[in-house]
């Protein structure tokens, strides 16, 4: 009767969100099409250019570790200027990107573009998830902001994967980093609207202080102060390190099985639908125990990766993906959602640009060094080495939760 009524209230206490909340999420699933069309298909586009796993395994990485330098001092900047000003400077950054990545065809040309592409995508992610932090920890509805947030982007993921599916079809994949800066655009119009009533001092008074205070020194230094953040952090980072390369591989995989257009659409869609319920899952966990749902939903993830090594089929891989997406959409907003009720609001973009490295230096070490084993073991294998990874998270959850003082 009690879970029964906790689902009737689900709606309820989404509804309830703060309406600057739903907004973001918006501008988010607008934007998000842009990559969600992309997605299934760039790795493939890599590789086909490249011609072997591990020089794509390095120009999907170098996002990620080009990314670590940015992350702090733009988190510091996200709490003392604007966030809403920093979201619309990085969109309009955005608007060349996919033309100019069509254009590329070397190593150098990839590594030198991933530079540019960390800066936009760092200041996008952390100045987007401060607001989402900032404005949540009023109410404090931090995992289902977080959750909500996250569904905008798995809707345009859904959506995305199937239109791009259904394009890749019919014309040259080309087209779709062409339409990339029409959605970033429509993404910069709604951004005008979005409500922002904190840090909105001088830029060059911002900056000014960051630099004083020190650019990666001052982050560090109250992360490390933090104690349970520093250990959900080192989960959330180990987490990242054992998945981050799902994707990658899962289109590679596909595209090794033969996987028409529209199959590969299908499979991202599918493992990008949970993430829409990212939102009830996240009420669920602030009304259960997050540290037990977490550790059920990873023990089943082994069983997943150890099913997709195996899989030779293409439609059970199709099948084997939504339930990879169902595991992880239960996971991640209460690793993300768990580290905001650990920030002090006042610091909260500070922080977040912190924790957010750490996170994006294990997705990227996942992608470096899982995914290059392809070239030797074949290109289901990372979803081996996923499992045994995903084990010893499971393993260090109960151990590692007494230091974090959640429950």
């Amino acid at each position: 009767m009690k879970l029964w009524r906790d689902i009737r209230h689900i709606s309820k206490d989404l509804k309830s969100l703060p309406p600057s909340i739903k907004r973001f999420s918006l501008i988010s699933f607008i934007y998000y099409l842009s990559w969600g069309i992309l997605d299934p298909f760039l790795p493939i586009y890599f590789k086909d250019i490249l011609g072997n796993y591990t020089d794509t395994a390095l120009v999907i990485g170098l996002l990620y570790i080009f990314a670590i330098f940015w992350s702090v001092p733009l988190g510091s900047l996200a709490d003392r200027f604007s966030k809403k000003t920093l979201i619309s400077f990085f969109l309009l950054l955005y608007l060349p990107l996919g033309p100019i990545l069509s254009g590329l065809t070397r190593v150098w040309h990839f590594t030198v573009f991933r530079v540019y592409h960390s800066f936009l995508a760092t200041g996008l992610w952390t100045s987007g998830e401060a607001y989402v932090r900032f404005h949540s920890a009023k109410k404090e509805r931090y995992q289902e902001a977080i959750g909500f947030s996250d569904a905008a982007l798995g809707l345009a993921s859904v959506l995305g994967a199937i239109l791009g599916g259904i394009l890749v079809s019919f014309y040259n994949i080309r087209l779709l980093f062409w339409l990339m800066p029409v959605f970033v655009l429509l993404a910069l119009v709604f951004n005008r609207k979005l409500p922002d009533h904190s840090g909105s001092g001088s830029l060059k008074l911002s900056l000014r202080k960051i630099f004083k205070q020190g650019i990666f020194s001052y982050g560090l230094r109250d992360f490390w102060k933090n104690g349970p953040l520093v250990s959900l952090t080192f989960l959330s980072f180990l987490f990242a390190f054992a998945t981050s390369e799902k994707l990658v591989v899962l289109s590679l995989l596909a595209d090794s099985l033969g996987a028409k257009p529209i199959q590969l659409g299908l499979i991202f869609a599918l493992f990008n639908l949970p993430i829409l319920f990212e939102a009830p899952f996240s009420v669920f966990a602030r009304k259960y125990s997050d540290k037990k749902i977490l550790i059920f939903s990873s023990f089943l993830t082994i069983f997943v990766l150890l099913w997709l090594f195996f899989l030779k089929e293409i439609w059970f891989l199709v099948l084997a993906s939504f339930l990879l997406g169902v595991l992880v959409s239960f996971a991640v907003p209460i690793l993300e959602g768990d580290k905001t009720r650990l920030m002090p609001l006042a610091k909260v973009g500070e922080l977040n640009g912190v924790t957010r490295g750490f996170t994006i230096l294990g997705g990227g070490l996942g992608i470096l060094i899982i995914l290059p084993l392809a070239d030797k073991f074949g290109i289901a294998f990372p979803f081996l080495a996923s499992a045994v990874l995903m084990a010893l998270f499971v393993i260090l959850i109960p151990l590692l939760w007494r230091k974090i003082k959640l429950e």
